[in-house]
């Protein structure tokens, strides 16, 4: 176009014309312009009022040549920062500046403006620069500023006649009201975007006050589970063992009435508590049952023969209770029938395995300690290699009998050893 062209040439005069040759320097190698001859004679002395004149045109020209360089720097400044301009009045043309100059003014450069006369408006390409930094800081803002960026940035990969053009093209200057709908507009739109970001934070927080919720719910419930399993485990250890106790109280009690029936000869008692064992015991040897002790260690068969229960004392060694035992003094059921005087049952014991040679605590056999001749006769007639062959053949038949543990799983402490009644 016309305004383009004119820039052109323009940017042509401020950068191609060869400045004139300064005519005081001899050794110059430059050769003068053919408008400068008429104007300046070769080798002419010159007189100090034109070198004046001549000086003062450098300047002017030097001064040119930097302030239109300094307007096309300004301007393609603008052009990367995106700043809009207004576009020039139609019809209106630019000449450069130095195509009206004619060749040969001489005092075209050295004229001098009168003092009250005003500057004019600059033209072309100045006038261009000059308009386009006015509205360099309202066009800055809003989306009119990046769409010139935008442009420009597109404009910068086709070379300087793009970025010539995207500086030159007319952008559209918002109006208030169109500036107040679109700060409304984005505004608007930074609420919404807000508002949606609280919104997405509190479900977030909703969801993971949820999942705590939940978890400590099922903590919850599994340790109120374990806890109350706990509690069952020991209501159930509390009855059984409440039940252990009971039968081992029944069980003691039994036993006792049991040394009690031997020593008093109350056969049909001892009888029934045999009877329920070896159904508990499924045996008819429950020697393990019959050899329960008191305080003092006394057998059911050592209180039998010391009472001189025949009938008992045959009944307990029928199911297999031991003749041999020893109470807290050392005395077997054999001793303490020969130091009551109990003939019959010293007999008896004799043939069951009793043993003769068996001492107290205190070093006394059975024969040391008959009161009368009768039982000492007995003891004395009596074979001790018979006793060993008895011994043997009881060992054998009792090693097999039936013996359950005591009632409750075998607890509980025995009772502690007093010393009763010699009987």
């Amino acid at each position: 176009t016309e305004e383009a062209l004119s820039i052109c040439s323009a940017l042509c005069l401020c950068c191609c014309l060869p400045p004139k040759p300064s005519l005081l320097c001899p050794a110059s190698t430059r050769t003068m312009p053919k408008d400068a001859e008429g104007v300046y004679d070769t080798g002419q002395t010159l007189t100090e009022e034109e070198k004046g004149e001549i000086l003062k045109d450098v300047a002017t020209q030097k001064a040119e040549r930097k302030a239109v360089a300094d307007k096309i720097k300004n301007a393609k400044t603008s052009a990367e920062l995106g700043i809009t301009r207004k576009a020039p009045a139609a019809g209106s043309t630019s000449k450069p500046a130095a195509a009206s100059k004619p060749a040969g003014a001489k005092s075209a450069a050295g004229t001098k403006p009168s003092a009250g006369a005003k500057p004019a408006k600059p033209s072309g390409i100045e006038g261009m620069i000059t308009a386009a930094k006015k509205p360099a800081a309202a066009a800055a803002k809003g989306s009119a500023a990046k769409g010139v960026g935008s442009k420009l940035a597109a404009a910068k990969k086709g070379g300087k006649a793009s970025v010539l053009s995207a500086v030159l093209s007319p952008e559209p200057v918002l109006s208030p009201e169109e500036k107040a709908a679109a700060e409304a507009a984005e505004a608007e739109a930074a609420a919404a975007a807000a508002t949606e970001a609280h919104a997405r934070r509190l479900e977030a927080d909703a969801a993971a006050d949820a999942e705590r919720e939940r978890r400590w719910a099922e903590s919850e419930a599994q340790r109120q589970e374990i806890q109350n399993e706990i509690v069952e485990e020991e209501r159930r250890v509390r009855k059984r063992e409440e039940e252990r106790r009971k039968k081992l109280a029944a069980e003691k009690k039994k036993q006792a009435r049991l040394l009690e029936a031997a020593f008093d000869n109350e056969q049909e008692d001892v009888q029934q508590m045999i009877v329920a064992w070896v159904e508990e015991c499924f045996s008819p040897l429950i020697g393990a049952k019959l050899d329960c002790l008191d305080a003092n260690d006394h057998t059911p068969l050592s209180e039998a023969a010391c009472g001189g229960a025949v009938e008992v004392c045959t009944l307990l060694l029928k199911h297999g209770a031991n003749v041999n035992t020893q109470n807290h003094q050392g005395r077997t059921p054999l001793w303490r029938a020969a130091f009551m005087d109990k003939q019959e049952c010293v007999r008896l014991l004799l043939e069951a395995g009793g043993d003769p040679r068996i001492p107290s605590n205190d070093q006394q056999t059975p024969l040391q300690v008959a009161p009368n001749a009768a039982v000492r006769e007995i003891l004395s007639g009596w074979d001790v290699a018979q006793t060993e062959v008895l011994i043997a053949k009881n060992q054998a038949r009792l090693a097999g009998q039936g013996a359950p543990p005591p009632p409750g799983g075998g607890g509980g402490a025995p009772p502690p050893r007093t010393v009763g009644r010699n009987r």
